[in-house]
């Protein structure tokens, strides 16, 4: 089932994880709002304290993780949204905090696995990246989407970033759709939104 939700280790903590959950749907407004009057240190340390309610559920360091990764992703989100394009060294910083998920909560056995679906939902990318290239003639995936999407599946292995994909895909139709303009959409913040309806999703799953 393509809504299926995310692995239980992700849900078996603390029932705040629902409520901290929703409570993001004003947080992430207000932070959008917020970042269009002040500069980027500001904005990351807002986002930094509010976000302290994801993973303060939490009882153990798993839970940490997981709030320090979606801290760092949504704030890739933003400089998205806002610049449509990301910085380099933050990009690579959040797949080192996926790669921790490897070192420490993930048994010996499973990373080689993790490691093969992260490349080959990369690879994924890379092809539509390159047929995009020549049949659009345009620049549709960058870079900056392809290490941001490695993160990803070292996070959620293949299907589940598949999964994050195509709900990325259905919130970019439906601003499109919204819009009517042939703007670029920034794919990382689809993403981001598409992680974080998933979640919403496997939270009923409980």
């Amino acid at each position: 089932m393509i809504f299926s939700a995310l692995d239980n280790e992700f849900y078996i903590f603390d029932f705040g994880i629902k409520a901290s959950l929703w409570s993001l749907i004003p947080i992430i407004y207000c932070n959008f709002k917020i970042f269009k009057h002040y500069e980027i240190p500001w904005i990351f340390l807002l986002i930094c304290l509010i976000d302290f309610l994801i993973f303060f559920s939490y009882e153990n360091l798993f839970g940490l993780w997981l709030g320090i990764f979606l801290n760092f992703a949504l704030l890739l989100a933003i400089f998205d949204v806002k610049y449509l394009a990301v910085p380099v060294w933050l990009n690579f910083l959040l797949v080192g905090i996926a790669i921790l998920k490897l070192c420490f909560f993930v048994d010996l056995q499973e990373v080689w696995g993790f490691l093969y679906q992260s490349l080959a939902l990369v690879g994924f990318l890379s092809f539509l990246q390159v047929s995009m290239r020549v049949i659009l003639n345009k620049e549709v995936l960058g870079d900056g989407d392809i290490v941001f999407i490695f993160a990803l599946g070292l996070v959620f292995g293949f299907l589940q970033g598949l999964n994050i994909l195509f709900l990325g895909s259905v919130i970019g139709v439906l601003i499109a759709f919204c819009r009517r303009k042939k703007d670029n959409l920034p794919l990382i913040t689809l993403l981001v939104g598409g992680v974080f309806l998933e979640f919403l999703l496997g939270v009923f799953n409980v």
